[in-house]
């Protein structure tokens, strides 16, 4: 007919439509992936990410108290009072963090959209 285009997709041709079908839904769960990163990306709660950064900081403390004291295996009570104050520093700074989660609705949105990405990676990697 004169009148009428013909429009063509340029699909290229397959036998094995179950391989094409896995290609496209792995490039739309990729793709939804990096979408919800971005979301969690901008939705970070700035609180959570202070009391976060004071626990990691109180944790290292810790650590590299602790480390110093066995290397130079100083057993003196000042060194342990220093050990058991330190540690109390970071459970504090722990505590914090986790009571902070458990009463702000932003972290509680964010830890169950990342609890839904880690079940439906799951699934998706035992269906492959």
């Amino acid at each position: 007919m004169p009148g009428k285009t013909t429009h063509y997709l340029n699909i290229p041709k397959t036998h094995d439509l179950p391989a094409l079908a896995n290609k496209m839904h792995e490039r739309q769960r990729r793709e939804m992936r990096m979408s919800k990163q971005l979301f969690v990306e901008t939705a970070v709660c700035s609180e959570y990410q202070r009391l976060l950064e004071e626990s990691q900081t109180a944790l290292e403390i810790w650590k590299e108290t602790r480390a110093e004291v066995c290397q130079s295996r100083l057993i003196a009570k000042e060194a342990g009072d220093e050990l058991l104050r330190l540690q109390a520093n970071y459970a504090r700074a722990y505590t914090m963090v986790r009571n902070h989660v458990h009463g702000c609705s932003r972290c509680q949105l964010l830890s169950r959209i990342e609890a839904s990405d880690s079940e439906n990676s799951s699934h998706g990697r035992m269906a492959r």
